[in-house]
This record gives C-alpha cells, structure tokens and sequence, in this order.
C-alpha cells in the first residue's frame, strides 16, 4: 500500500472518531488533528513535539454536519431608500365653497308675555347658502327654543320663549355663516 492510500485510510479513520468525540462539544475537549509522517492521531487540545496539526479540511474527507448555532444579534438599521415615482394627477376637486360671509341682525324684543314665542332672523346674500348660525338674547329665562337654518334656505331662523315668569323685555343677535355653494 503506497503512504497516500494509508493516510487517506488513517484519515477517515480519525474523522470517524471525531465526528461522536466532536459531538460531545464541552470546551476543555477541544480536538485537534496530529500528523507524524504517515501517522494521524486525534488529540484534545494541542500536538505533542514533532507532531504537526492539519486542518480537518486538508484531509479531503467531509465528516456530519454540526448542530445549527444560534441567532445572531440584529444588524444595524439599513439606509433610507430612495423615494418612488411621483403617482398620476388626481380628478379635480369641485367648485367649493367661496364668498364667505358672517350676516348679522341685533335689536329688542318688547314686552313678550311669560310663555310665549319671539322668532327673528336674518338672511344671506343674494344667492349664498347659510352654512350655520346661532343667536343670544340677554335677559334672565329667556331661552332659545329653535335655531336653524330658514325654511327657504337663505338665512338662519331663531326662536326665543320667554320663561321668566313675567312679560319680558330683553335684546338679541342672530347671525349666519353664508357662502356661494358650488
């Protein structure tokens, strides 16, 4: 048998007792190859004097494949990438509102008796819708008992009952909110 056959025998040799002395995987086993002219033997941790240690690889025998090891920590967070293509142009946007406006009506109702209803209001431009509005009345129990956009739909309505327990006499302000509606 010429020296490479014998070493290639003694190779797979010492790899098969690797593989399960390998398996066993406390650090203080540390295995290392050693090769004496012709000679391989397996050893824990290092070669003795004359002896040199080979790369497993070297040996040109593959043995079993270890266990998977652990995860590895997260990486650092990768650069922003670039920004995308502008999207297609939107529909149009309908007409909107414009011609904004505040309308308001102030004044004095006179000598309204306990129980009963006033009602004022006060109209939007030609043409422009209320988009809201509201009322005050300065005297005690008087209450505002409608406020709401006018029946035609150009102004704001307001209601006051008088709860006072006596004819009242007290001043107000109405006002809408008005806008071309498109």
């Amino acid at each position: 048998m010429d020296a490479r056959k014998g070493w290639a025998l003694g190779a797979g040799l010492s790899l098969a007792l690797l593989g399960p002395l390998a398996a066993r995987g406390d650090a203080q086993s540390a295995l290392v190859i050693c090769k004496r002219g012709r000679h391989i033997k397996l050893r824990e941790r290092c070669c003795t004097r004359g002896e040199k240690r080979v790369d497993a690889s070297a040996l040109g025998v593959t043995g079993p494949s270890g266990s998977p090891g652990r995860d590895g920590s997260s990486g650092p967070a990768g650069r922003d990438g670039s920004n995308g293509q502008d999207g297609p142009a939107g529909l149009p946007g309908g007409p909107g509102l414009s011609g904004w406006e505040k309308m308001v009506s102030s004044g004095q109702v006179s000598n309204l008796p306990n129980g009963s209803l006033a009602s004022r209001g006060v109209s939007c431009s030609a043409g422009k819708k209320p988009l809201g509005g509201g009322a005050d009345a300065q005297a005690a129990g008087i209450e505002i008992e409608i406020s709401a956009p006018a029946v035609a739909d150009d102004g704001w309505q307001v209601a006051w009952r008088n709860n006072s327990g006596s004819t009242a006499t007290f001043s107000y302000i109405v006002y809408v909110v008005c806008a071309d509606v498109g």
